[in-house]
């Protein structure tokens, strides 16, 4: 990679700051709604312990009938790796106007220090931004299907994320609303339809008195709007607040929104970051968020930055998840392309 320098009409002053875009970064991570487990090596186990049916009647000698005991498992984390690798040659910047602020030298000639920033910055916001959607969106079968680097999926081929674990484990919940397109029409029908759900299901889950503060419903940005224009549609809501920075809750439940979630798709589970949450994110090590910029080799004009990373996601009990989607197995599967 080279610098695409497309401003080479400097002349006068100049403003020493770039801008960027806004960029939504690990918004699920940012947002709490899941619970990030680093110094994984290799595999971390989410053990699980249950046990059902205990109580027998009276005896003056108790027997256990032997018959049910406690089941102890587990779900496996196995982060995966990934990585970011771009090379660039600092004489690209020379018909910019960034060359006033390097070297007077050609042989030290490097990026000035306040490029260098918005270059980590860009290319960190950049690979954030990817693995957020991963952890929702993500497929290793799209491996498989040879893609080129330009297509959005070739940055979500890594590790499997949450929608794909989803739609491939029969225990979750799946709202019994027709799977379709979310709109204003029917938005509170499905949060309604997956309370009502949960309510029957995991009596558990709703009969904590800490229920409103750790059960969310989790969608998309979009989805998100979808949901609060229903709140102004048809029926006045009294009591809401259409001024308020938050999105209005539903039912006393908190209604938040992850950029990297899949449309037309809304889940419901416990999301927060703690070791209680049943969504996680494991990692090789929250050190590893850094990038390394040095020379391709002693002497190149050349320079690298480099970071190396290693992520993938689990959930802890399936039976406690209920979503709504419109996506099925073969959403995270592609044809390979010749």
């Amino acid at each position: 990679m080279a610098f695409n320098v497309q401003d080479t009409s400097y002349s006068g002053t100049y403003a020493p700051e770039m801008i960027m875009l806004e960029l939504f970064g690990m918004d699920t991570v940012e947002k709490g709604l899941i619970y990030p487990k680093g110094d994984i090596k290799k595999i971390h186990t989410i053990d699980r312990i249950d046990i059902n049916n205990v109580l027998t009647p009276r005896q003056a000698n108790p027997t256990d009938t032997g018959t049910n005991g406690f089941t102890i498992d587990g779900r496996q984390i196995i982060p995966q790796d990934l990585q970011v690798y771009k090379k660039f040659n600092p004489r690209d910047l020379e018909t910019n106007f960034v060359v006033e602020m390097m070297s007077e030298t050609i042989l030290a000639r490097e990026v000035p220090d306040t490029v260098e920033s918005y270059m980590m910055q860009l290319v960190l916001g950049r690979a954030a931004e990817s693995i957020e959607t991963g952890i929702w969106q993500g497929s290793r079968q799209y491996q498989q299907a040879g893609l080129d680097e330009t297509n959005p999926l070739f940055q979500i081929q890594f590790f499997d994320g949450f929608i794909n674990l989803f739609v491939n484990d029969s225990l979750i919940n799946l709202s019994t609303v027709s799977p379709a397109a979310i709109t204003t029409a029917n938005v509170q029908t499905i949060l309604d339809d997956i309370l009502t759900q949960c309510s029957i299901k995991r009596k558990g889950m709703m009969s904590k008195k800490d229920r409103f503060k750790n059960l969310k419903f989790i969608m998309s940005i979009a989805t998100g709007d979808i949901y609060g224009r229903s709140l102004t549609t048809g029926t006045t809501y009294k009591g809401n607040s259409l001024d308020s920075p938050t999105i209005s809750a539903w039912r006393g439940f908190s209604v938040e929104t992850a950029a990297g979630m899949s449309e037309n798709t809304i889940v419901f589970c416990h999301a927060t970051p703690t070791k209680n949450s049943n969504l996680w994110l494991g990692m090789n090590s929250e050190q590893d968020w850094q990038l390394e910029m040095a020379r391709v080799t002693p002497g190149s004009e050349e320079f690298y930055i480099l970071g190396k990373w290693k992520y993938a996601v689990q959930y802890g009990w399936g039976q406690e998840i209920f979503m709504f989607t419109n996506l099925t197995k073969n959403s995270f599967i592609l044809p390979v392309v010749n």
